[in-house]
């Protein structure tokens, strides 16, 4: 009877601690609880990525346009710009860089222009490294400058030997000499070469060719 007596006692003693610490907690005003465990990292998919940098990259752009919003001044009538106004490269208060074109130590040397035969200065007399430099058929020369097929044509008389100038297009009988039109190859020629329309099929051309060829045996007899 004394051990059960005893026990009921210190139940009742120990059920009296409890109640005194709880209503002790109740009545402060702070709470003491223990730090959250480390959760376990969480493993995003590559469209979870995706989504996460695409909304990381959402909130700079709207952190930077909040930050150059215009701002009012301490009146608050006009606003004034976070950013300062920079005019366009063509506006008349500034001055485009030109790039000036660079010029090889070969091409310092003396020699021939770029519009030779027409030209006939050395191109350390006249700038004509390069056709836009030279003094005289340039960009900003005395003369006008000749076309391509003109200058093409006056190189070729003035490099071709006697027999080279007397060699008929690759697309005689439709065109002339091969000096005039460089056509030694059918590609070469100004008139029918390549990027032009051709005059008429190979096998035409060659009927062409036969028949020219006669005509002129038969001109000698």
């Amino acid at each position: 009877m004394e051990s059960q007596s005893v026990k009921r006692s210190i139940r009742i003693e120990s059920r009296q601690i409890l109640y005194q610490h709880y209503q002790q907690v109740e009545e402060s005003d702070t709470v003491s609880i223990p730090p959250p465990m480390n959760p376990r990292p969480q493993v995003l998919t590559v469209h979870q990525q995706h989504r996460q940098n695409q909304q990381r990259q959402t909130q700079s752009v709207a952190a930077s346009a909040t930050t150059n919003a215009p701002t009012a001044n301490y009146n608050g009538m006009l606003p004034q710009l976070g950013r300062t106004f920079v005019p366009p490269i063509n506006a008349p208060a500034q001055e485009a860089a030109v790039p000036v074109p660079t010029i090889t130590a070969s091409q310092t040397k003396g020699g021939k222009c770029a519009f030779w035969p027409i030209c006939q200065d050395d191109r350390t007399t006249c700038g004509g490294v390069r056709p836009e430099l030279c003094k005289t058929y340039g960009t900003n020369g005395t003369k006008t400058a000749p076309s391509t097929e003109e200058l093409s044509y006056q190189q070729r008389l003035h490099t071709w030997s006697d027999k080279e100038k007397e060699r008929k297009c690759y697309w005689h009988p439709f065109c002339g000499k091969a000096v005039v039109c460089g056509g030694r190859k059918r590609e070469l020629c100004s008139k029918f070469g390549q990027g032009n329309c051709p005059p008429c099929s190979d096998n035409e051309l060659k009927k062409k060719k036969a028949a020219a060829k006669a005509e002129a045996r038969r001109k000698k007899i």
